[in-house]
């Protein structure tokens, strides 16, 4: 039973969570200082729902790239490529990851409505759900699979950037938040290079089965000065965010290792030195660090 959990535990990539549950959590923490009561029943039945959608997501990712990753597994694959190889291994039937897959979605539609029609939570929440679910499917699964059409990328900013944060902002406030959208910039974009730079490792395998992401069209010298834009682009939104909105200077100080952290990676790709294997391990790992770390320096900015 102990290996059958800790299987499920690494199909599912349950630490990979954190990059769409943080961004909630800056959401919900912005709307409790908007609104004179916070509904924590609210808060707790979205996270559930969210945790539901992201089960669903990383389900059909690791069912739809299955060729991708069994190829990965014997080409250049690292801890943050290819998978978890669950499947590839064969340690628990496709059968059971689909029913998983369904209940997961059917338990995120029933919250939504919970949410919707039980809390009143605004005439938007079914909808706001339901591009969260769609995007949880069509990022991998024919006939759409987003991830091979160039937008895969922008859709990960997307999700797990804007939306959360967002949502998270309207379910407690029943509106929309100018800061949330401009909170969700820097949070979104490092996001992106997450995927971006996981794509590096990928790129052999991605090529051989039609996984036409941003890395296989445009080739790795394009992605490793995209990779940097990016980083440039979230550092100058986090800027006007600590100097537009008099956020406090410890928020951005814990910041400061992050961005020690990015220069690093950034010149690590800018010198082509993710040739090297675990180089380019190292670089993954930073890349998620990095994001993490840009989440939870707003979520310090907001704390008083």
């Amino acid at each position: 039973m102990n290996s059958n959990l800790k299987n499920w535990f690494l199909l599912a990539r349950v630490p990979f969570f954190s990059p769409a549950l943080s961004p909630f959590l800056l959401g919900s923490l912005l709307a409790a200082q908007t609104v004179p009561a916070f509904n924590w029943p609210v808060l707790v039945i979205s996270l559930c729902a969210v945790t539901s959608i992201i089960l669903a997501c990383h389900l059909n990712g690791e069912i739809d790239d299955l060729e991708t990753d069994r190829i990965s597994a014997t080409l250049e694959r690292n801890r943050f490529s290819g998978g978890s190889q669950i499947l590839v291994k064969k340690l628990i039937p496709q059968q059971q990851v689909q029913w998983v897959i369904h209940l997961a979605t059917i338990i995120a539609v029933l919250l939504g409505l919970i949410l919707q029609f039980g809390l009143n939570r605004g005439a938007l929440t079914i909808p706001l759900g339901m591009i969260a679910i769609f995007c949880a499917w069509f990022y991998s699964k024919p006939p759409l699979r987003l991830v091979s059409r160039g937008v895969g990328e922008i859709m990960v900013a997307f999700c797990y950037g804007w939306l959360p944060i967002t949502v998270a902002f309207y379910l407690q406030t029943g509106e929309f938040s100018s800061l949330a959208n401009l909170l969700a910039i820097p949070v979104g974009l490092s996001c992106f290079n997450v995927i971006l730079i996981n794509e590096f490792a990928d790129y052999p395998a991605d090529q051989q089965t039609g996984k036409r992401n941003l890395v296989v069209r445009f080739g790795k010298p394009f992605a490793r000065k995209l990779y940097l834009l990016t980083n440039l682009v979230s550092w100058f939104a986090l800027y006007l965010l600590y100097t537009s909105n008099n956020l406090p200077l410890f928020a951005a100080l814990f910041y400061l290792p992050f961005l020690i952290m990015a220069l690093k990676t950034s010149r690590l790709l800018i010198t082509k030195k993710d040739k090297d294997p675990e180089q380019l391990e190292q670089a993954c790992g930073s890349t998620i660090l990095i994001n993490l770390g840009t989440t939870l320096s707003l979520i310090l900015s907001l704390v008083n």
